[in-house]
């Protein structure tokens, strides 16, 4: 059963179910536990799963990753019940675990989804079929030509500024039998382009842009653009009931799928050696929005930190409701994605227990100096 909530933005302290901690500072406790080092314990790849097309598999050593580091990383999966981990680095595989059989269907990667959809615009202002990121939405919605709507632009609508009115969750927005008539409907609560404001509601308005740029509705649009060339044929994608793509939350991939898109931004949209997204719209996904918005592209989260270079975020990447995370360190070549299937009614507990909150961190321990990722005191527990 997929998420109710699964746009809701709740902040992720927990590690295990007893205790509540800043990611950060949880990092830092699975680094430093006191318990004897147990990483040749660890499994990095399930022994009924072989190497597929570009998942060809490589020792952590061997492309500089540290295996204690590693292997907290796996440990922590684990314990927060994760359903899937896959690392990347160099090309390489040096983890795939599923924790138990490896899946057969799709997963929903909720709000990662969003980071998918903006490059359905790219390659849309790419091809000529939108004129850019300052067009205002009233080229697409008429009846927003008047008044603060019409301040609003395509912009706005990719780094959540829109001002337009939200809920906190995305739960009202999936009780909606037409998202697009909704969202189209709701007022201005705050000056278009002022604050930063994550919102559900104005993404639901990208599909109704595709269809008409492109001719064709989203998730046909991206299968032809994306996902083919990519070789992915797995997947869905949720509509409402009046036929609408769900882009704030609805696409399905399987774990593997989702780490071929991290390895295609990784390599600054080229696969196998084919151009799939312009650089150029890879790069300005992949920047601050503006000076005072540092940790968010066009529908991307940044990690800033020491290893970007060049004042360059060090990483990017998209996450979603359950701890659905997709995180790449482009010029360490590291993609990372963790999956959780859905296993309780209640989203809010399963979210708080096993959203894995410091997986970033965890991902960014990796490529950090190796005063911190080689240092002996990675202890590793697994509960």
């Amino acid at each position: 059963m997929p998420s109710r909530n699964p746009g809701k933005r709740t902040p992720g302290y927990i590690i295990g179910a007893k205790c509540l901690l800043f990611p950060a500072l949880a990092v830092f406790l699975i680094a430093c536990r006191d318990n004897p080092d147990r990483s040749g314990q660890i499994s990095f790849f399930e022994s009924t799963t072989a190497p597929e097309g570009f998942l060809q598999r490589a020792e952590p050593e061997t492309v500089g990753i540290d295996r204690a580091a590693l292997a907290a990383l796996v440990a922590e999966a684990q314990n927060t019940h994760s359903t899937a981990l896959i690392v990347i680095k160099d090309g390489k595989v040096i983890v795939e675990r599923y924790f138990g059989a490896p899946p057969k269907q799709p997963f929903r990667i909720n709000s990662v989804t969003k980071s998918i959809v903006s490059l359905a615009i790219g390659q849309l202002i790419a091809d000529g079929k939108i004129s850019g990121l300052n067009t205002p939405l009233s080229k697409w919605f008429p009846e927003w030509n008047a008044g603060p709507k019409a301040q609003i632009t395509l912009r706005h609508i990719l780094t959540h500024t829109s001002g337009l009115y939200h809920e906190e969750s995305a739960e009202k927005l999936y009780q909606q039998p037409d998202v697009l008539k909704y969202a189209r409907g709701l007022p201005v609560a705050d000056e278009p382009g002022k604050h930063f404001s994550y919102s559900n509601e104005a993404v639901a308005l990208l599909p109704a842009i595709v269809l008409a740029a492109a001719g064709e509705p989203l998730d046909m649009y991206l299968r032809d653009s994306l996902l083919k060339p990519l070789g992915i044929s797995d997947y869905k994608w949720d509509r409402d009931a009046a036929g609408n793509v769900m882009a704030y939350g609805g696409l399905w991939l399987l774990p593997r799928d989702l780490a071929r898109i991290g390895q295609l931004m990784a390599d600054a949209g080229r696969w196998e050696k084919k151009r799939i997204v312009p650089a150029a719209w890879v790069s300005a996904c992949t920047t601050p929005a503006r000076a005072d918005i540092q940790d968010y592209g066009l529908l991307w989260r940044l990690y800033p930190g020491q290893t970007g270079g060049n004042g360059a975020p060090a990483g990017f990447g998209g996450d979603g409701w359950l701890g659905q995370y997709l995180v790449v360190y482009p010029k360490q070549r590291l993609v990372a994605v963790r999956l959780h299937a859905v296993e309780y009614g209640n989203d809010e507990r399963e979210n708080l227990t096993y959203g894995f909150p410091s997986f970033r961190e965890l991902v960014s321990a990796l490529v950090q100096p190796r005063s911190m990722a080689g240092d002996k005191r990675f202890k590793v527990e697994v509960r």
